[in-house]
């Protein structure tokens, strides 16, 4: 054999060895990527991670995240004070020793609360609807007031009431038709909050 077909097998066999471990290296990288996607993959609960969050860390967060003022912090009750919407008075009191009528106090202290009103009854409205007839040709026009719903048994607030309990708090149509005949005194059936809302 001469000298260039002595190097030409070496370098094949170089080539051939270097193709080889690099199919093994190519290998050992997929191996490797999907074992590190068990870890890394975002749906992997916390105690399965490798790299954790740290201890310290952790803590300063839930110290700068926690509610309520500082330690130190003073109060400020009393300084918001709303302007009272209905004012009550006492009723006129005796002395309890010598049963005289009281009239003029001494002192006058103001206890203001924040108070809901009481269920609102329903109201039935009936919209008087007038049909007219044109005296110089044969149409008929239907006269009636612009805040009449045009079809249906219930008003606009109370159908915003069901969209409010069904889509804001989320509530079913049994418990939407339950809050409004005990909050407005308006009997509903969960067939008919099923309805108002397809409609």
């Amino acid at each position: 054999m001469s000298c260039v077909t002595i190097q030409q097998c070496q370098t094949c066999q170089k080539i051939e060895q270097l193709t080889q471990e690099n199919q093994q290296l190519k290998t050992e990288i997929t191996r490797l990527t999907r074992a590190l996607q068990k870890y890394e993959n975002p749906h992997t609960p916390p105690s399965m991670r490798i790299y954790r969050t740290p201890i310290n860390r952790h803590k300063k967060a839930t110290q700068k995240s926690f509610p309520g003022p500082p330690n130190g912090h003073k109060a400020k009750h009393g300084k918001n004070k709303k302007n009272p919407t209905k004012l009550i008075q006492p009723p006129k009191c005796t002395c309890k020793n010598c049963q005289t009528p009281l009239t003029q106090p001494t002192h006058i202290k103001h206890h203001l609360i924040e108070e809901i009103p009481n269920r609102q009854n329903r109201q039935v409205i009936d919209y008087i609807e007038h049909q007219c007839q044109c005296p110089n040709c044969p149409t008929k026009i239907k006269s009636k007031h612009p805040e009449c719903p045009p079809e249906g048994i219930f008003g606009v607030n109370a159908l915003c009431q069901t969209s409010l309990l069904k889509f804001e708090q989320r509530l079913p149509f049994k418990k939407v038709a339950n809050q409004m005949g005990r909050h407005f005194d308006l009997p509903m059936s969960q067939t008919t909050v099923l309805r108002s809302h397809k409609e």
